[in-house]
């Protein structure tokens, strides 16, 4: 796949986000991800949570690329979506394998 990337993200609960248990009452994909991208930073830098972990991310792996000279750049965004079960993880499973093997060919 050489335009673009996959990745499963476990994050646990912590001392950032365990205002989010899961005896928390967020009943749609919609409140859960709003709650963890909004909640304490309102309008100021971002932190501890998706957005900052993505950011995190493309910033490493951009620092690398340009300290080994792979030329390399990011798109400004990214798409997100929760996998709330066994039977979510296996479909996001298969879906990556399945858009992984549509480049072999």
């Amino acid at each position: 796949m050489p335009d673009h990337f996959h990745a499963v993200l476990r994050i646990g609960v912590n001392d950032h986000n365990n205002h989010l248990a899961p005896s928390a009452k967020l009943q749609t994909k919609e409140e859960l991800l709003h709650a963890l991208n909004h909640s304490k930073n309102a309008f100021r830098p971002q932190t501890n949570n998706l957005a900052s972990i993505v950011r995190g991310f493309k910033a490493a792996v951009t620092t690398e690329a340009r300290r080994t000279g792979v030329p390399f750049e990011w798109v400004s965004r990214y798409h997100e979506s929760l996998v709330r079960n066994a039977g979510d993880l296996h479909f996001v499973r298969s879906y990556i394998r399945r858009n992984v093997e549509s480049w072999k060919g």
